[in-house]
C-alpha cells in the first residue's frame, strides 16, 4: 500500500501540467510528528518494565547469592566470609535504580533530548 502519491494533472489547455502530491508535504510533516509522539509515549513504559525486571532479578540474585555463602555451587571454600561476599557482590554486580525514586518525566525527557530533536528536524524537513 502506497504512504505517497504523485498525479500529474494534464489540461489541454495549458502547456505546463500541475503534479500533485498526495498527502502534500504538510500532511507528512504533521503525521511524522505525531508518529514520532506515539513512538515516545509507547516507549514511555520502559522504565516501568526496568523496575519490574529489576525487582524479579533481585529476588533471584538474592537466592543464588544465599547458595554461594551455603557452599552450594561456590568454588571458593578456603575463602573468609568477607572475601566471598566480596567476589559474589562483583559477580552479580547490578547498576543501582536512577537516583531519584519519584516518576521519572520520560515522555518530556525523551522530547527534549537534543538527538530526538536532531533526528525529528532532519526527517521533516
Amino acid at each position: 500500500m502506497p504512504i505517497f502519491r504523485v498525479y500529474t494533472i494534464l489540461e489541454k489547455d495549458k502547456t505546463d501540467p500541475k503534479v500533485v502530491n498526495q498527502p502534500s508535504h504538510d500532511m507528512i510533516k504533521k503525521e511524522i510528528g505525531k508518529f514520532i509522539k506515539q513512538i515516545i509515549n509507547v516507549t514511555s513504559v520502559v522504565p516501568k518494565l526496568e523496575g519490574v525486571f529489576r525487582k524479579d532479578r533481585e529476588e533471584v540474585v538474592e537466592k543464588l547469592k544465599e547458595a554461594e555463602l551455603t557452599g552450594q555451587g561456590s568454588q571458593s571454600n578456603n575463602m573468609s566470609e568477607e572475601d566471598k561476599i566480596a567476589m559474589i557482590n562483583k559477580k552479580y554486580f547490578f547498576p543501582p535504580p536512577s537516583s531519584s525514586k519519584s516518576e521519572i518525566p520520560y515522555v518530556e525527557m525523551v522530547s527534549k533530548n537534543s538527538e530526538v530533536n536532531n533526528i525529528t528536524t532532519y526527517i521533516t524537513e
